[in-house]
């Protein structure tokens, strides 16, 4: 099926010459004068070879026949990566020079997505969003939640993130993967256990600065509710749902 240059992606894979190219990056150019075109980075899947090369937005390629199979990421001996395939259970060792950047958001035992072009393996791409423990950054401060003010954070795959500053060493956080971006902390609600709304957390929802009224499930598998606390200075009880629900103290 045909693809024009205008509609070019990461990750897309058109053929050119015969040969097939992956989309590494592209920006859409507008001059003040003349024509509009597609700065595109693009890589040879089977030689590694990449290239930069600029594409009328109606320039027409045909994509390329890609295979994309789950796999999950067991462990790395030297530069040789194994994934594990869910429906045989067979090891397949990949090297480091394919799995790309995106890789540094990967911890063992996480499930990826491997493309490959008549057998050959040429991406690894990790999941679109990430949950990843904050393993240095400088102490966070609770209420500490000034608008767009953030510190550096090294994750525990050795990623280096922008954070805001109530994030503290230990605490995990939800990363989007193709951009790198944090998007929000992480707590899992447990019955009984009191959350202190002085700091900004969201239950698997948005950043926010109160907790998303969302159902989540205990550590036993129990659903249990959260409830909005948008109180300076209150505290969220997380309790069983056939107890009453959580509230507001």
């Amino acid at each position: 099926m045909p693809i024009s240059a205008g509609d070019f992606r990461k990750g897309v894979v058109f053929e050119m010459d015969g040969k097939p190219m992956l989309v590494v990056d592209f920006q859409h150019v507008k001059p003040g004068k003349g024509a509009a075109f597609v700065r595109t980075k693009y890589k040879n899947v089977m030689t590694g070879a990449i290239r930069e090369e600029s594409f009328n937005p109606t320039a027409k390629f045909e994509q390329a026949t890609v295979e994309r199979k789950d796999a999950e990421y067991s462990y790395n001996d030297g530069d040789l990566y194994y994934f594990m395939d869910p429906e045989t259970y067979d090891m397949v060792p990949l090297n480091r020079d394919v799995l790309g950047d995106a890789f540094r958001f990967v911890k063992e035992n996480m499930e990826c997505v491997i493309s490959s072009y008549k057998g050959k393996v040429f991406l690894v791409e990790p999941p679109t969003f990430v949950e990843l423990e904050v393993a240095e950054t400088d102490p966070g401060f609770a209420g500490n939640t000034a608008t767009n003010a953030t510190k550096p954070a090294t994750l525990e795959t050795g990623l280096v993130v922008q954070v805001p500053l109530f994030v503290g060493p230990g605490e995990r956080i939800k990363v989007d993967t193709r951009t790198g971006y944090h998007q929000t902390s992480v707590i899992t609600p447990y019955a009984g256990v009191v959350y202190d709304l002085n700091d900004t957390y969201s239950v698997y929802g948005s950043y926010t600065n109160i907790f998303q009224p969302q159902m989540s499930k205990d550590a036993d598998g129990g659903v249990l509710d959260a409830v909005e606390g948008d109180a300076p200075g209150g505290h969220l009880v997380v309790q069983p749902r056939q107890m009453g629900g959580a509230g507001l103290v």
